[in-house]
């Protein structure tokens, strides 16, 4: 799962959203710029490493942390996957 923490610059509330590979993207596009950290765990952290060569990555961790700009391109990047592909990780 991916688990996206937002904080709404207008407002300061703090909340949180989730993506499975194979759902639509979860943020409607002016919520991104709110985006202050991912954390990424199984088939979606998978994902990360195969798709996004240019970020900092720790092989040996089940879950990864990003934060700011890194979080940002990480959702900003997020399309609609075949759940298919990544069975068996």
């Amino acid at each position: 799962m991916l688990y996206i923490t937002l904080k709404n610059t207008d407002t300061n509330e703090v909340y949180m959203r989730s993506w499975h590979i194979g759902e639509p993207k979860p943020l409607r596009s002016y919520e991104e710029r709110w985006i202050i950290e991912v954390q990424a765990d199984g088939d979606e952290l998978v994902y990360i490493r195969r798709n996004y060569s240019n970020l900092p990555l720790a092989h040996s961790l089940v879950a990864v942390r990003y934060y700011g700009d890194h979080a940002k391109f990480i959702v900003g990047n997020l399309r609609l996957i075949d759940v298919n592909a990544f069975k068996g990780g």
